[in-house]
């Protein structure tokens, strides 16, 4: 006989990034464009990344680094190795 045990909880949160700064990024770079234009490119992926797991452990109802998963496909991959460790 099966039964369904309601004590977990499953909450997804997709996080993509547009400025491959692998949700590391902490500040900006500062380039001069093809017109000789100063210009910077922000690479704020970590400040997203860290509000988001907030919101996450928020929803979750829970402070336990230990049941949040983060994975990643591709180049996510790298994001969840450099970011595995902030969550705890």
């Amino acid at each position: 006989m099966w039964r369904a045990v309601p004590s977990k909880i499953e909450i997804s949160s997709y996080s993509l990034y547009a400025t491959r700064d692998f949700h590391a990024g902490t500040g900006g770079l500062h380039y001069t464009d093809h017109d000789g234009k100063e210009k910077i490119l922000y690479h704020n992926g970590y400040v997203s990344y860290t509000e988001a797991m907030q919101k996450v452990a928020e929803l979750a109802g829970t402070n336990d680094p230990d049941a949040v998963v983060v994975t990643g496909c591709s180049a996510e991959g790298f994001a969840a190795a450099l970011l595995s460790k902030p969550v705890k």
